[in-house]
């Protein structure tokens, strides 16, 4: 669980600046639920440590499958997010100019303005 809030954390807009500006049940809230769920399976799998799921996770699952059926790119757009943030926690000495969005392009992702 912390995992997945510091996958959270990573979002921030001078950390790898996604859109954390969304309410429980919006596509915008399900896609960065994803991306901090997966970003905490990919550390977790990275240390070495046991993976487990959320306590609630058949609600988020509702969400996800929205998602994922109404944009084919959004498991890779979140995986790809996801693994980003993964980076950014297992590497902190990394440059963070190598994190940075490139202009408008990181809203562009996905295709459906979740991201």
């Amino acid at each position: 669980m912390a995992f997945h809030e510091v996958g959270h954390a990573t979002g921030h807009g001078r950390r790898l600046a996604r859109n954390l500006k969304a309410w429980f049940g919006d596509a915008t809230y399900a896609a960065e639920e994803l991306v901090a769920e997966l970003c905490s399976v990919f550390v977790m799998a990275e240390l070495g440590l046991a993976h487990e799921p959320k306590h609630n996770a058949q609600e988020y699952l509702a969400h996800w499958l929205r998602i994922l059926r109404a944009d084919a790119k959004a498991l890779m757009t979140a995986a790809a997010k996801a693994s980003a943030a993964a980076e950014f926690i297992l590497e902190p000495g990394l440059s963070r100019r190598r994190w940075q969005p490139a202009g408008d392009e990181s809203r562009r992702a996905g295709g459906r303005g979740w991201w």
